[in-house]
């Protein structure tokens, strides 16, 4: 089982203002760059129209847009799950006026060869394609639960896809201000990522690179 690095996010859910959240602006309030300092951003823009760009500062990648803020840490070491949250309250105190609605988390695992014993928890009492007259042919089953831990809540997709299973992990909690949401954050993006290891070894799947995952 791998972890999927480009699905691992932290998203801040609120009324934000792109036109702020540029990367002049967080390099000189947010990471405190001194004046005169050169500090490389690589720009990435997507052809969708409307779509928000993509920029990556120091490791980080950040994706603004009107409702939310996004960021993708470089991988999933423990120091890059800690650098993406200790960026994310900088901007909630910076920005102590702006609303915020919630916090997500999101980290997603994918075993592109399961055993026939880790495929069973997708095994269907009313299977269609047997019981059904019409010519039903399957190709995706999806397991969806909400669970409440801590302050929040663990929202778990479990997907059966062409012989693959993908875990999908939202943590989520509920904000009702900056100030609210920086009281929670307290090395939650790292720990969430060992709750959701401890959730994968119930079902007897192990990363591949857990070592690298759990390096504190």
């Amino acid at each position: 089982m791998q972890f999927t690095d480009n699905t691992c996010s932290f998203v801040l859910v609120g009324a934000w203002n792109p036109a702020i959240l540029d990367p002049n602006w967080l390099v000189r309030e947010i990471f405190e760059s001194p004046q005169g300092v050169e500090v490389p951003v690589s720009m990435e823009f997507t052809p969708i129209p409307g779509a928000a760009p993509k920029f990556t500062i120091e490791g980080i990648t950040f994706i603004p847009s009107g409702d939310k803020l996004i960021l993708l840490p470089r991988d999933l070491s423990a120091e890059s799950l800690r650098s993406v949250e200790a960026i994310a309250l900088k901007i909630l105190q910076t920005l102590h006026h702006t609303p915020i609605a919630g916090i997500g988390e999101n980290i997603q695992f994918v075993e592109n060869n399961p055993t026939p014993q880790q495929v069973e928890i997708f095994s269907l009492r009313d299977d269609l394609t047997e019981t059904c007259d019409l010519d039903l042919e399957l190709d995706t089953i999806a397991l969806k639960r909400a669970f409440s831990l801590d302050n929040g809540i663990v929202n778990l997709t479990q997907i059966y896809k062409q012989g693959t299973v993908t875990f999908e992990f939202n943590f989520h909690y509920g904000a009702d201000s900056a100030d609210n949401a920086a009281a929670l954050l307290s090395d939650t993006f790292y720990q969430n990522m060992m709750k959701s290891l401890t959730i994968l070894e119930s079902y007897e799947f192990t990363p591949e690179n857990v070592q690298e995952l759990t390096n504190d």
